[in-house]
């Protein structure tokens, strides 16, 4: 196989990687079903794939000490774990293109291959475009936002938003709003720069509040909060037992999901009648959409660039 200068293919034994997710750009649970229509998008069927045909990509890490240092395909590389632990193969390797990279090139990498296979969310990718800024200004070669804006496919202005978000706002603050499990948009963020920041903290979240979540910002419950969040389990347990009866591994003929709603999942005590309703709709129309394949488009992130 062709190599580029400082760039090699090997198999790689995987308890030879190191891989930190919290460096990874993408937060979150990333085995998570994401509805995707390809299989990087649904962890399980990612891990189905590369148990029937192995490993099709390569990702790539990057010299530490006697191991390897994972720069990017953590999910495969987290699919290819989950295999080894089904097989109770011990000896399971990875393909991997190692890199002689320095820590903002290995930064600049991870940012692309993220981007490239899916947006990444507007709090992730503010810290990540952050930590390379950082990285590129202690290495003397400050890049520019422009620069910064084609490498990853973003708008300059848009790029130039989410510095000045990191920037300008408290780490305490921004770190919330990354871990939120309230969305809370690029511009509410942008709102914030002009805050003092002895303030930020209280009217972020007020921001929180306003959407109907928690003041702390960890994605506790409060309000109608945990009505949105039982909507979402429901639809993804919905759409998980459509693709099962569709694979003919599941009959699933005698679910009504308004009557049989507490067998998929534990319904909030204060629901009323019309708020189980609405979680069942949530199930059904999840679990008729995995039945039949849409080719209708997914819906735009609203903390996207426009």
């Amino acid at each position: 196989m062709a190599t580029k200068k400082n760039e090699q293919y090997i198999d790689i034994p995987l308890k030879d990687i190191v891989a930190d997710f919290g460096w990874n750009a993408r937060s979150g649970d990333f085995k998570a079903d994401t509805g995707g229509k390809d299989e990087e998008h649904n962890f399980k069927d990612l891990v189905n794939s590369m148990k029937q045909r192995g490993q099709d990509t390569a990702v790539v890490v990057r010299p530490k000490g006697k191991k390897f240092s994972l720069t990017a395909g953590f999910r495969r590389y987290a699919a290819l774990l989950e295999i080894a632990e089904e097989t109770k193969n011990p000896n399971l390797t990875i393909k991997a293109v190692v890199k002689d990279q320095t820590d903002a090139a290995a930064r600049a990498e991870n940012i692309v291959e993220n981007t490239a296979r899916d947006d990444l969310k507007g709090p992730d990718l503010a810290w990540a475009v952050h930590q390379l800024y950082v990285l590129e200004k202690t290495g003397g070669k400050e890049m520019t936002d422009s620069a910064m804006a084609e490498m990853v496919g973003k708008s300059q202005p848009y790029i130039s938003k989410l510095l000045r978000i990191m920037k300008g706002v408290t780490t305490k603050v921004t770190d919330a709003w990354r871990s939120s499990k309230i969305a809370v948009t690029v511009n509410d963020m942008n709102s914030l720069v002009s805050v003092a920041k002895a303030e930020q903290e209280a009217e972020f979240k007020r921001i929180l509040e306003s959407k109907g979540g928690a003041a702390g910002g960890q994605g506790a419950h409060s309000g109608t909060a945990w009505l949105d969040s039982a909507k979402k389990k429901a639809a993804d347990i919905g759409a998980l037992l459509g693709k099962l009866e569709k694979n003919e591994l599941i009959d699933t003929s005698g679910l009504a999901f308004d009557t049989h709603l507490d067998l998929c999942l534990k319904v909030n005590k204060k629901a009323n009648a019309r708020q189980r309703t609405q979680i069942a709709k949530a199930a059904t129309k999840a679990y008729e959409e995995a039945l039949q394949p849409s080719d209708a488009p997914d819906a735009a992130d609203d903390d996207s660039e426009k």
